[in-house]
């Protein structure tokens, strides 16, 4: 908050100023408003300066004149000033004349945090001195500046005005003057742009408004909370409030940038006895003022002293006529006093259709209708911008309008021109959330439509829109073992476009299949490995025969623990056994590799006897059940030679041509499965030295 302010757009003061332009260069400021009566020349050039005398008083208050101002093209501080009065009507020792004034900016005009500025006057004290009491800043006529985003419409910004006064009206039950006074510091900080960056920080951080948002949403950015950038609507810049506020995001499943979000999180931490205080201020000009000091003194806490009195007077003499006024004419009761709510949004959801709308000043709640086709059929009254209409029917249109009502009740305005229909889906519902070896895979309920959108999101992150397909199930092959995900589907049309709302899934660890390696053979069963698996608290070991139907044969404790030998196999020479594992972790079991590591359970031979001769070595062993042949190796150093044997029944091998030397010998049984071929464990070996 502290040391914060906008880039950004100037809210467009419907009610009481109209919309303020943006121009280009040449009309890089704009008088908003009429110049007042008090600021008016009395003097004729040449004419006699007022006497000398004491100045006690103004005979008016509030802006003299209001600027708007393009933030990338603002003039310097005297081409500006050029533009405001050269006289101000003053009160000189009781009565009114006018004084020759020169202007000045409470603050830097240069500071790119700021947004408003007040212009306040100066003369000459020592002919004309202020009165005991009075201070220029505090009493004194001003000039009001807004700085503007060029290419911003300042219809989001109004939006998210009246989004918040509604709130601190109808959620925390502030009357309206309370509600100014904290609609003047949020303009002071942000211009009502609730994803606003703390200006001076974009260059510094190398991020824009959005892009900001974006990464500390994503994760990517992990400064957050220690980077000392103010943030959003009320600049949340103190390390503990930006801590929390990410956190009460999280838990809520929004982006840090979200209006509603903020504002729970503001009426949080305003804590209790600030709260009481602002709802102890009187509905009154004056209560407007004091509520816009006080919540400036209390919880932005600036660095510029005279800004509790800049956003005070911001308060009462801007929000607080354009709030009242409009609650006056609302009063009246009649049924076009105030200007339709515009609708913004119709969305479908798990629970129905959410329409939203724009607030409209001096509208106590709204009314929302509902047509099928028959004509206009009221759904209720209430006091929020959004309503979830429930209960309705596949496949069926509808339209929705809404219109203001008063505090009696009563209808204050017309439908809108445009209203917004759609065709309701209900949101599909996921049946079936499960790791297999190509990914995660997802089925769900049918709806009819033409598509489906498959959305997913990390635990704690945003939605992302993965595939649009059009049958009822999905495997996604990119998501990461050992990470939780969530899932979802919407109804799409032809186009890929979302028809329908979503139910959120249980969440789910994605847990990759292991990937087995060929089995081997051992002395006292089978060793059967595997790779590890990110996630993984351990692994099942499955066993099948021929093509029967898959046992769990072991539970491997232990994510790193990637080999098991299986001794029940031990003396069933030459059958066939198939393997597979399967990870688990937290209740999470991840797929399996089909059709699994195949292998063939032989013994090792045994070896008989090795004798060498000149360049030959003579080889004899024992038989082996059920295999097809032999394989012997012989080593001399390094070197390594493998000599097949074919047949079962060929128990003996004479090798030539052989380089003389140390040589030791093993021998294993080999058997072709199809493609797959099996290997005995490797004989104790045997030694002969070749001449």
């Amino acid at each position: 908050m502290k040391g914060k302010r906008c880039l950004a757009l100037l809210l467009s003061f419907t009610l009481l100023l109209g919309a303020l332009p943006h121009g280009a260069r040449a009309q890089a400021y704009t008088d908003e408003s009429v110049t007042s009566a008090a600021a008016q020349p009395e003097h004729a050039a040449g004419e006699a300066l007022a006497p000398a005398g004491t100045v006690t008083g103004f005979p008016e208050e509030g802006p003299v004149q209001r600027l708007s101002v393009e933030r990338d093209s603002r003039p310097p501080e005297e081409e500006l000033t050029a533009q405001l009065p050269e006289t101000l009507s003053v009160l000189l020792d009781g009565k009114k004349t006018s004084l020759p004034v020169e202007w000045y900016c409470v603050g830097d005009w240069e500071n790119e945090d700021d947004y408003y500025f007040q212009f306040s006057p100066r003369w000459d004290e020592d002919r004309w001195p202020l009165a005991e009491g009075l201070d220029v800043v505090r009493d004194a006529p001003y000039a009001a500046v807004f700085l503007t985003e060029p290419g911003l419409s300042t219809q989001s910004a109004e939006s998210v005005e009246l989004e918040c006064y509604n709130f601190f009206v109808n959620k925390m039950g502030l009357n309206t003057a309370a509600a100014c006074g904290i609609l003047a510091n949020i303009y002071n900080e942000c211009s009502f742009k609730p994803n606003n960056l703390q200006g001076s920080f974009e260059k510094k951080l190398g991020y824009t408004d959005e892009s900001y948002t974006e990464a500390v949403d994503k994760g990517t950015y992990k400064n957050f909370v220690e980077d000392k950038a103010g943030y959003g609507l009320v600049q949340f810049t103190w390390w503990e409030l930006k801590r929390d506020l990410l956190a009460y995001a999280k838990q809520k499943g929004t982006s840090i940038g979200d209006t509603q979000t903020q504002l729970e999180y503001l009426q949080i931490s305003l804590g209790k006895k600030r709260t009481e205080e602002m709802l102890a201020m009187p509905n009154t000009a004056e209560g407007a003022y004091h509520a816009g000091k006080y919540f400036c003194d209390e919880y932005e806490k600036p660095g510029l002293k005279e800004q509790p009195v800049l956003r005070a007077k911001l308060a009462r003499d801007t929000f607080w006529p354009k709030y009242q006024d409009a609650l006056a004419q609302a009063k009246s009761g009649v049924k076009d006093a105030l200007t339709p709510p515009e609708p913004v949004g119709l969305k479908q959801t798990a629970a129905g259709c959410v329409f939203t709308w724009n607030g409209v000043a001096g509208a106590t709640k709204y009314r929302v209708y509902r047509d099928e086709g028959e004509g206009w059929k009221k759904l209720g009254d209430t006091a929020a911008l959004s309503w979830t209409d429930e209960g309705l029917s596949s496949g069926k249109t509808y339209r929705y309008s809404v219109r203001c009502l008063n505090a009696d009740g009563k209808i204050v305005s017309n439908h809108p021109a445009e209203s917004l229909s759609l065709t309701f889906w209900p949101a599909p519902v996921l049946t079936s959330l499960k790791n297999t070896a190509a990914g995660v895979k997802l089925r769900w309920g049918g709806q009819d439509c033409p598509g489906y959108q498959v959305w997913r999101k990390e635990v704690g992150g945003l939605w992302d829109r993965l595939t649009v397909v059009n049958k009822t199930s999905y495997t996604d092959p990119t998501a990461q073992s050992g990470k939780w995900y969530i899932y979802t589907v919407r109804c799409a049309d032809e186009s890929g476009e979302a028809l329908s709302g979503w139910i959120k899934s249980k969440k789910l660890l994605c847990l990759a299949a292991p990937q087995v390696e060929t089995p081997k053979n051992r002395g006292k069963g089978i060793r059967v490995s595997w790779k590890r698996v990110p996630g993984a608290k351990g692994y099942w070991v499955c066993r099948r025969e021929s093509e029967g139907a898959w046992k769990r044969v072991a539970v491997v404790k232990g994510g790193e623990t990637l080999r098991w030998l299986d001794t029940a196999v031990r003396d069933h020479s030459g059958k066939a056994y198939c393997y597979t594992v399967r990870a688990i972790a937290e209740d999470t079991l991840s797929g399996y590799e089909e059709p699994g590591a195949l292998t063939c359970r032989l013994k090792a031979p045994k070896l008989k006897s090795v004798s060498a001769g000149t360049g030959t070595l003579t080889v004899k062993w024992s038989r082996s059940s059920k295999c097809r042949g032999y394989e012997l190796r012989l080593k001399r150093g390094t070197k390594v030679q493998d000599v097949r044997v074919e047949g079962a029944d060929r128990l003996r091998k004479k090798v030539k041509q052989l380089k003389a030397g140390k040589y030791e010998v093993y021998v294993r049984a080999w058997r072709k499965l199809g493609e797959t071929m099996c290997f005995s464990d490797w004989s104790e070996p045997g030694k002969a030295k070749v001449r």
